[in-house]
């Protein structure tokens, strides 16, 4: 109506959070924001449960926004919402000079996303950004590369959320690097980080003089690694709770040497072997297992094979060939590649090794903290899509956004067929 419209054409500030519309609401939604103008600050609306429709609706209202020239957006919250599909959030957030603060948290982005819309804030340069939540993205190193890149343009940065992605020790080293001077807040809780991501912190942490919070909790840190942290980052540091703290490596620096063995560590059960070859090239795969894995959680993961092999420098010689050779090694639960298996391997493909090598190979556990992090994250996706805690089923016709808050690309013509499997009941 025209009272309506007068209305929105006065907001500066628009919340409709955490009110779990659903597409519907989205839709109706885009019809408010149609009649809103430049007044139009601060536009909060996450939690939405919105699927594909829904999101194509709030951007479709956000664009027009933009042809009408009356985006002068200064906080932007879209959190809790699925927008697998980052393109179009990305062609809009190059259209927001005024940006200061961004929540995408819980947005499953993943890398793909992530580095969309890394590069179009760091095309925006009229944009003073003052914070940046790309919590619970479902964000490896390679997108923390993109993270790092954005960071050496938006030196106004303050505030930077980056918790529950999975970063790991190569991820938070590329970020603290690029870390801008004024950062005042920092969380990296809940992203597999260790020792050597305890001493890329530790190193800048001097450096960071305006820093009044950070957030390191949920992490793999021994006892001894919360102790350098504790001591370089003193009462800024949050409570360090839940870290892997029964299992200790003693440091006597904080260069991280280490004067004994790790206790209870995730490399023990990689070191536990049977039968193995005793020759060069084994050796030295078992070297740059050990190196690799050094710097993550202790185990080496199947979608790092290649890094793992071009480490050793061989990785050029079967590029083209590379699901062939991995299917002869051993993956433990699937993901994890087998520290024996790999030595065996290398041995057979550099010729030092025959054929018949008898393999009795056994398994072991793969890091807990990787395990606990991935049920997370299916349970997180669970209740999104079925929009209450606790969900243990969905309906059919949600599978694919089941799907897409995983973090999961499925071709969609076997999708039916999957779901013909999984189905009970409709549910």
């Amino acid at each position: 109506s025209d009272g309506a419209g007068s209305i929105c054409e006065r907001l500066k500030m628009l919340d409709l959070s955490n009110n779990m519309c659903g597409d519907a609401g989205c839709v109706s939604f885009r019809k408010i924001l149609n009649k809103c103008t430049s007044n139009l600050v601060d536009l909060r609306f996450s939690g939405t449960c919105a699927g594909q429709i829904g999101s194509e609706a709030i951007f479709a209202a956000l664009n027009k926004l933009v042809k009408r020239g009356c985006c002068t957006l200064e906080k932007l919250d879209l959190a809790d919402n699925l927008f697998g599909r980052a393109k179009p959030l990305s062609l809009f957030l190059n259209s927001c000079p005024n940006l200061l603060s961004l929540n995408l948290r819980d947005c499953y982005l993943d890398d793909g996303g992530v580095g969309l819309v890394c590069r179009a804030l760091s095309d925006n340069g009229l944009s003073a950004l003052e914070h940046l939540d790309l919590s619970g993205n479902g964000i490896t190193h390679a997108g923390a590369s993109d993270i790092a890149a954005l960071l050496e343009t938006k030196h106004s940065l303050t505030a930077l959320f980056i918790a529950e992605n999975r970063l790991r020790n190569r991820g938070v080293a590329h970020i603290v690097a690029a870390l801008p001077a004024r950062i005042q807040e920092l969380r990296l809780g809940y992203n597999g980080i260790g020792k050597v991501g305890a001493l890329a912190l530790s190193k800048v942490g001097k450096d960071l003089k305006r820093l009044k919070s950070i957030d390191l909790d949920g992490n793999n840190f021994y006892a001894n690694d919360v102790a350098v942290l504790t001591s370089v980052f003193g009462d800024r540091l949050r409570e360090m709770n839940d870290n892997n703290m029964t299992a200790a490596v003693l440091c006597d620096s904080v260069s991280g040497t280490e004067e004994g063995n790790s206790i209870g560590s995730t490399n023990q059960y990689a070191k536990i072997i049977h039968p193995l070859p005793e020759n060069p090239s084994a050796l030295v795969a078992a070297n740059a297992y050990d190196e690799f894995s050094r710097e993550t959680t202790g185990v080496v993961l199947k979608s790092e094979f290649l890094e793992l092999i071009e480490s050793m420098g061989d990785g050029f010689l079967f590029r083209n060939e590379l699901s062939k050779e991995l299917a002869k090694i051993k993956m433990n639960d699937d993901v994890v590649i087998d520290r024996s298996s790999f030595m065996i391997w290398y041995a057979r493909f550099v010729g030092e090794l025959t054929d018949d090598f008898g393999e009795d190979i056994g398994s072991f556990n793969p890091d807990k903290a990787e395990l606990a992090s991935e049920t997370r994250h299916i349970i997180k996706a669970f209740n999104r899509v079925g929009c209450e805690a606790g969900c243990n089923s969905i309906e059919k016709e949600y599978f694919g956004d089941l799907l897409g808050c995983m973090g999961v690309r499925f071709r969609e013509d076997l999708q039916h067929g999957l779901v013909q499997k999984l189905e009970k009941d409709g549910e």
